[in-house]
């Protein structure tokens, strides 16, 4: 009788290890992982291509770049403390845009890239409690550049005194390779998914943020517990803020507006104290106007949220009901 490789167990096993080892090698050889620094101490890795090149000079003094004319940068946009939304960052930078003849091509939210983040961040003491918000967004750059990437939005209560922290991270690359775009949009993910922190580094920072905690007086402690609740109702409203914005937003892209089509019907609503109706996003079950000025408007699905909270002046909410 003819025996068959097949009919040999071990050697079966051999084959299948074989023609798996094979398949996954491009897969693993088409990455590498590069260290980031910080105060000259390895703070993190990633994964990016591996025909790119990191930590070198470069005309844009991007992390990494390829002989492909494509640049990958992490940037810090700002850092300060108080809240700054997304709508308040893009009125800001507005004007320097369309001076720097830049144009937001696409922009949506990124909420896997928010839970990438956070998830990543978790480790850090210092950042316990912070909230993030993601948004994809690419861009029209002068001399035939583009660029996609994604704009995260930080907000940590920073022991009382809430800050904000915005970071792009970014691939700039040539408009010939837009055909790409979407392997681009896979790899800006990919750095930002595998992102890790040093074992070293998150332990050198947790123990500095735990001698910091340790010398806080009891009075110092309850001043930052009652901040910290106002942060909290701070997010609440900062939540709903970011998502109306981006409905709202003429930056929307399209590809933004299939991502929320189906759901995004409207209804009539009333303000049952002035009378007033309302169409609305049908997305919330819960929605809010200022009588005072009816651009300002809150969505949300949380019961709890009181928007009259750390209002400003002018600002007073009233929920509408069903018509």
């Amino acid at each position: 009788m003819t025996r068959h490789f097949f009919n040999r167990p071990a050697g079966s096993l051999m084959l299948v290890f074989a023609l798996l080892y094979g398949w996954a090698q491009p897969a693993l050889a088409a990455y590498k992982r590069i260290e980031m620094r910080d105060a000259g101490m390895v703070s993190s890795t990633s994964l990016v291509p591996s025909d790119y090149t990191c930590n070198e000079p470069n005309k844009f003094k991007a992390l990494c770049f390829s002989k492909r004319g494509i640049y990958l940068s992490v940037t810090a946009y700002y850092f300060g403390q108080g809240f700054v939304s997304a709508e308040q960052f893009f009125d800001q930078i507005d004007d320097s845009l369309k001076e720097n003849n830049i144009t937001i091509l696409e922009l949506y939210a990124a909420p896997e890239m928010s839970r990438a983040i956070a998830q990543r961040d978790s480790v850090m003491l210092s950042l316990s409690g912070q909230r993030v918000h993601a948004l994809w967004m690419k861009t029209r750059l002068p001399d035939d550049m583009l660029t996609t990437g994604v704009l995260v939005f930080s907000y940590v209560p920073n022991n009382g005194a809430p800050v904000t922290r915005i970071m792009g991270y970014s691939l700039a690359y040539p408009a010939s390779l837009d055909k790409q775009h979407d392997q681009l949009k896979a790899d800006i993910g990919r750095f930002i998914s595998s992102w890790t922190y040093e074992q070293p580094y998150v332990q050198a920072s947790n123990s500095s943020h735990m001698q910091f905690l340790a010398r806080l007086s009891a009075r110092e402690r309850a001043f930052r517990e009652s901040q910290d609740q106002i942060y909290r109702n701070n997010m609440s409203i900062l939540d709903s803020s970011f998502e109306s914005y981006l409905r709202r937003s003429e930056a929307s892209s399209a590809g933004h507006k299939r991502s929320i089509g189906a759901i995004n019907e409207t209804r009539v609503m009333v303000d049952q104290s002035t009378g007033q109706r309302y169409e609305v996003d049908g997305n919330f079950r819960r929605n809010f106007v200022n009588p005072n000025n009816i651009d300002q408007q809150m969505q949300t699905d949380n019961p709890l949220v009181n928007p009259n909270i750390n209002t400003n002046i002018g600002e007073n909410y009233n929920e509408l009901v069903e018509e």
